[in-house]
Formats: structure tokens, sequence, C-alpha cells
């Protein structure tokens, strides 16, 4: 008998199929199996559907100096590790390669060599057990690169270290941006317009987010959609991660502009019902980002251009091109 979700087949011929073309060490597919006389049931529903979303999407936006991109929904990704720009030019690094590009600079960190910066552990010190940090599984056969996902401080052991295994990055809620219906504040900060956290808002990163604008010229709510280019003076880089109500962590890398990551962090308050971490590593002209060529390398040359030549910033990660 055949349903809409089962399949009634004879024991023997499944026995042989299932040898001839399944891995016996393939943990990812899974039957449940129920032997009835001589058949065998399996629950349709129990067989694992490929992910076939691209992994990072970039695209053209207008009157755009950079390209934006944005990853799927994770839980986890493999990473490329780099040096900071001082270890990079004394070890004679000039290219990353099989990455998407460079999606991401510490904030005066370096995972490679373990160098930490006075100012990025002070920040650190700040961090509440509930809030989120990088955590790195590092590859066992190459030291620089391996498997990241995020983990709230509270859930951290005594052997993670910031600079090892752990990453720091600045944080807030959604709920902390200083937002009225459709507008944001912004204030001047030197030469550009920040995002600004709500006066009572107890975050300890406050006042202004490092998301910045040159659009307006003006202090005040800006209507959000009017701050929709991202160049090397508007929009920026960050990472939004939520914990759904099953205790599962997720997160989204996006390199855009101002609109398109409020946007972001709206689109998954109102789908997980939760309030969403916007993350932002660097910023400045470390929030410029830098894609692969064609044959899937970043030329540090070009990269070196446009950031910081301070020897202790620059360190980060990109995207390996293939991920499991």
């Amino acid at each position: 008998m055949i349903t809409r979700k089962c399949l009634l087949m004879p024991k023997l011929i499944l026995l042989l199929f299932l040898s001839s073309c399944c891995d016996k060490n393939d943990s990812k597919t899974s039957f449940k199996d129920i032997v009835i006389d001589e058949g065998i049931i399996i629950n349709v529903d129990t067989i694992p559907v490929k992910d076939t979303t691209p992994f990072i999407e970039y695209w053209d936006l207008s009157n755009s100096q950079q390209i934006p991109y944005r990853t799927k929904k994770l839980t986890s990704a493999k990473v490329k590790l780099f040096p900071n720009y001082g270890n990079r030019k004394k070890l004679g690094i000039t290219q990353l390669n099989d990455v998407y590009g460079i999606n991401q600079f510490f904030m005066d960190y370096d995972l490679t060599s373990g160098d930490v910066h006075d100012f990025t552990k002070n920040f650190y010190k700040r961090l509440a057990p509930d809030d989120f940090v990088l955590f790195l599984k590092r590859d066992e056969s190459y030291i620089n690169e391996g498997e990241i996902f995020y983990k709230k401080v509270k859930d951290l052991s005594p052997l993670d270290s910031l600079g090892q295994n752990i990453g720091f990055f600045r944080q807030w809620k959604l709920s902390d941006i200083d937002m009225e219906d459709n507008k944001v504040n912004v204030k001047k900060f030197g030469s550009t317009y920040n995002l600004q956290v709500k006066q009572h808002s107890s975050n300890q990163f406050k006042a202004f987010i490092p998301l910045w604008s040159k659009q307006t010229k003006e202090e005040g709510y800006i209507d959000i959609s009017k701050l929709n280019v991202l160049t090397d003076n508007d929009g920026g880089t960050a990472v939004i991660i939520w914990e759904t109500k099953e205790n599962e962590v997720f997160f989204i890398d996006i390199h855009s502009s101002i609109n398109d990551i409020i946007e972001c962090l709206m689109n998954i308050h109102n789908e997980y019902d939760v309030d969403p971490t916007l993350g932002i590593y660097d910023a400045a002209p470390m929030a410029r980002k830098f894609k692969s060529d064609k044959t899937n390398s970043v030329d540090f040359k070009s990269v070196n251009l446009k950031t910081s030549h301070q020897s202790h910033v620059g360190a980060g990660f990109g995207y390996k091109i293939i991920q499991y």
C-alpha cells in the first residue's frame, strides 16, 4: 500500500539499494524504519532535504562605492583567518585565497597570533552574561582556518580566551536603537552622522552606533529609507544574531546601507518574535569590505589602500568558498 508520506518496498530490494548508494559513515542520512512482514515503511518526512540557498549573495546598489553582500541564515560557517596589518607585512602575506572575500575585520585583536589590544580588553569586560561572542573551533590541520558560531558569555568555559578562540564585537539590541516609526535618530560625530542609542537604554556601548551616513546634513530623526546607499562614508558591516525560543542561535552577516541593515533586523524580529542583536566588529575605514576576484582571491595591496596601516588593526576573516 502506498500513501502520500510512506513508501512500501520489499525488504531485500531496499537493503540492496541502501548498501549500494549510501556511505556507512554518513551520519547525515537517517531513516525511521518500521518493519512489517516482508516490507519496510520509510517516513519520507525524515529524509534530509538539501538547503540550496546560496551561502552568500552580492548585489548591485546604485551609487555604491562598494559591493554589498549578505549571507544566508547560519548556525555556523567555515572561515579563513588573516593577520593584522603589522603581521601581514612582517610575514609577507599578500593574498587571501579560496574565500568569498574579506567579510569581517576584528576590532584590534588577531586570532592568528593571539594579540589583543588593551582597548579591546577593556571593551570585552563590559559584556553582560547574555551578550554574544564569536566562538572559533580551530581546524586541527590548518591553524588559521576553522568553524565559527556565536555563544553567550555565560556559556563560555574557563578555558575560552579572547584572542585565542573568542572574538569580541560591540553589540546592541534592536530595542536599543533610537527609532520612531520609520525614522532613526542620528547625530553628528566628526564628519558623519551616526545612529543613536535610546537615551534611557542600559546598553553598555552607547551613546552612538558606528553605522554612519553622509546622506543627511542635519541631526534628528531621519526617514530610514533615505539612508539607502553604501559608500566609504555610508552604511557599514554588521552581524545580526538571534536566539530562537528553541534555544538555537542563528546569525546573518550583512554589508550594506543602514536601510538594509535595519530592515534585516526588523524582518527577524517579526518572523521570530525576538529582539535581535546588532553586532559590529570594527568600523571607520575597517567597515569597508572586499570581494574576491575571479580566482577567489583578495589582494591585500588593494585592501591596504583603503584601510588603516596601524600595526595592530586589520586582522579578520573571509568565508571559505567550500561550506560544509
